[in-house]
């Protein structure tokens, strides 16, 4: 097996060839020079991306890449110590390896995937879709991007709706286990308070309410998780972003690209939808387009062949699942430190952190908690 690099100095024109090779894509091809840049900084945070271009000692067949993307581990000792803890490198070799395929949606191709337990170490080589659009969580999209967000959003999850085989995957959190809840309750109580004492320093004041619905769902996180997972099970990414997408407009209609699958988990499919609408546009439009978003997002699941499920229940388990906007708040002021972060991450993490918070009081989610 070829060595893993631990760095993006280890990839090297050598290590390329080999690899390149054992894909069966080079056609004997040498790879005599690369280039390399840095990419995505401010954006992702546990992963490191360098768009790689090579240079050949003969013509490759067609087939293979003359630049791609590398991502590894990141070199920061707190990110990387979270993902290893949960396993995030290994999730996304084995989502890439045993899923990608079967998603029913568009996925980068992959000429290398590698991964060592033993070492915590990784790497994939991705297709590069420099040509394509790359969302921008803080900017927002259009409502025809945000209509193909939710459809193959709902392609995703209609095609693994209930699906006995998520079972095989046992490298795949289930969302319901409660070892797994327990661990997330433990985290949430703990960071809880850390969050709150943020305000008005690293973070702007919270609205008025959002902190009472905050400390009743820490008191009743079991209860409120076993009620969420009472909604149908799917196949999720849970980091269903527009940092995410990648809109490839070069054909007769727009094809969307979805990447970053370390926290893929069986769960319930509106914490996507959820996830994605809160977060991901300014209050002012979510609130105009919500309703008609969920609405959108239920036909497309119909349309994928899910029965049984209507709007009524699909809104509720909407409304429901905004309440784990709560734990994403926390884990991420507990992973992410702000004074790392450039501008542009900074000023995402304070705009998701309104969006969040406003959404969870408009949509009256403090309903579903015991007083």
């Amino acid at each position: 097996m070829t060595e893993i690099p631990t760095s993006s100095d280890e990839i090297t024109a050598e290590w390329l060839t080999t690899v390149l090779a054992e894909a069966g894509l080079s056609g004997g091809a040498t790879v005599q020079a690369i280039g390399k840049q840095r990419i995505g900084e401010g954006v992702g945070f546990i992963g490191e991306l360098n768009r790689i271009t090579l240079e050949f000692d003969g013509e490759p067949p067609a087939a293979c890449p003359r630049s791609l993307i590398a991502k590894i581990p990141t070199s920061d000792e707190a990110y990387r110590s979270i993902a290893e803890l949960l396993d995030l490198y290994g999730r996304e070799h084995n989502f890439y390896q045993q899923v990608a395929a079967r998603t029913g949606i568009s996925t980068p191709a992959v000429y290398h995937n590698a991964a060592d337990a033993d070492r915590h170490a990784y790497i994939l080589l991705l297709e590069d879709l420099s040509h394509t659009r790359v969302g921008d969580q803080l900017a927002s999209c259009s409502i025809d991007d945000a209509r193909l967000a939710l459809q193959e959003v709902a392609r995703l999850h209609g095609g693994w709706w209930q699906s006995p085989q998520l079972a095989q995957f046992d490298w795949i959190p289930d969302s319901a286990d409660p070892e797994y809840i327990a661990l997330l309750k433990d985290v949430y109580q703990a960071g809880w308070p850390a969050l709150l004492a943020k305000q008005g320093d690293e973070l702007a004041e919270f609205p008025a309410g959002f902190i009472d619905i905050g400390d009743r769902f820490g008191k009743h996180f079991e209860e409120v998780f076993a009620r969420m997972n009472e909604g149908p099970k799917t196949l999720a990414h849970f980091d269903y972003r527009l940092d995410n997408m990648l809109f490839d407009d070069s054909g007769d209609s727009t094809r969307l690209v979805v990447i970053d699958w370390q926290l893929v988990h069986r769960s319930v499919g509106l914490l996507d939808v959820s996830y994605f609408l809160s977060g991901n546009f300014p209050v002012e439009v979510r609130r105009k387009l919500e309703r008609e978003m969920v609405h959108y997002y239920h036909d497309q699941l119909i349309s994928n062949g899910v029965g049984d499920y209507s709007f009524d229940r699909c809104w509720e388990d909407y409304r429901l699942s905004t309440l784990a906007l709560l734990f994403f708040m926390v884990s991420n002021q507990n992973d992410i430190d702000l004074a790392k972060l450039n501008d542009r991450g900074q000023e995402l993490i304070t705009a998701i952190f309104e969006r969040y918070a406003t959404t969870i009081l408009d949509v009256d989610a403090g309903a579903f908690l015991p007083d």
